[in-house]
């Protein structure tokens, strides 16, 4: 839960008055998870933070869990859900194999995620636009920045920069020159100035 979608789930999650826990392999994702607003955070660099989730629900299990790498871990996951929980796929590198049985025994499922604001229903995208926007004006979703930024006509060294730094590390900022307005309909009509700012993210959270 270190890179930039870990991060946002832990505060959506948290605006939604969820128990979350985050986990990371280094100190740094630790840290940077529980400012995030993690309620609890494992080491994931051993399976054993897989018992230890669970032992943090009483033995119960999770309802949710959203998964980074799920070649890795989906199989696992499936043991350390609740029932009638669901695994959430946002990332994968290859192929896994998994026990049928141990979803048909707990009743639950895994889901793939890959652009929910593409595939929903223009309602939908448009109530979670408008969540989102409220979340980030009354500090309930706050990106965590790195302190590092960039002019837009550096934006390549931005990337080079996070290609470089691997690892949690937060946004990192693009300066535009002029500011940046936009008005949306799922926002009310609300025109919002973005402080003349744009931010890249890293997928390698640790």
């Amino acid at each position: 839960a270190t890179g930039g979608v870990g991060l946002a789930a832990v505060q959506l999650a948290k605006a939604c008055g969820c128990i979350v826990i985050g986990s990371g392999s280094s100190k740094e994702g630790r840290d940077m998870c529980q400012r995030a607003g993690a309620d609890h955070v494992v080491d994931h660099s051993s399976d054993a933070h897989f018992d230890e989730v669970v032992a943090l629900t009483g033995g119960k299990g999770v309802d949710i869990i959203i998964e980074m790498l799920a070649n890795q871990n989906l199989a696992k996951d499936l043991g350390a859900l609740a029932i009638g929980g669901r695994v959430a796929v946002v990332g994968s590198r290859g192929p896994i194999e998994i026990n049928p049985r141990e979803l048909m025994q707990k009743e639950t499922c895994i889901v793939g995620v890959a652009n929910a604001f593409q595939h929903s229903d223009p309602l939908e995208a448009a109530e979670m636009h408008q969540r989102i926007f409220d979340g980030l004006k009354s500090g309930a979703l706050k990106p965590i920045v790195n302190g590092s930024s960039f002019t837009l006509k550096n934006a390549s060294k931005a990337h080079e920069y996070i290609a470089n730094n691997k690892g949690a590390q937060g946004k990192v900022v693009l300066k535009i020159d002029q500011g940046l307005l936009f008005r949306s309909e799922s926002m009310d009509s609300t025109t919002v100035d973005m402080d003349r700012t744009m931010s890249i993210e890293s997928s390698t959270g640790a």
